[in-house]
């Protein structure tokens, strides 16, 4: 009687998609960490080695200014962080503001973004 191999030798394809992940993360992604909690400095970058992101965590929660970088290096998107609660967003446009949000979700001009 033949045994089916495949029963005795089950692989867990998202667990090998989780460790593809990660490994790729440890390579374009750089900062802080206490106890495997995120804290401190985090930089992610780009394939070509661009920022793509950069940020500040304390005690695993986004803290303090972050800043979305697009693929040519300017600014969409800044934020303002505390220990994990969004304080208000700016929306750039080829370096320009084109929008701003409060912590309440309202809309604000440039000038009443209270940034």
């Amino acid at each position: 009687m033949k045994k089916n191999i495949l029963k005795h030798k089950s692989i867990d394809y998202q667990f090998i998609l989780l460790m593809c992940c990660l490994a790729f993360m440890a390579l374009s992604v750089t900062g802080g960490y206490a106890q495997s909690i995120p804290d401190g400095k985090y930089i992610m970058r780009y394939d070509d080695g661009v920022v793509k992101e950069r940020g500040f965590y304390h005690n695993s929660q986004k803290h303090k200014v972050w800043l979305h970088y697009n693929p040519n290096g300017t600014i969409d998107l800044k934020e303002k962080w505390d220990n994990g609660v969004l304080k208000w967003q700016i929306f750039y446009s080829k370096g320009r503001i084109i929008k701003t949000i409060d912590e309440n979700g309202v809309l604000k001009t440039r000038k009443g973004c209270g940034c």
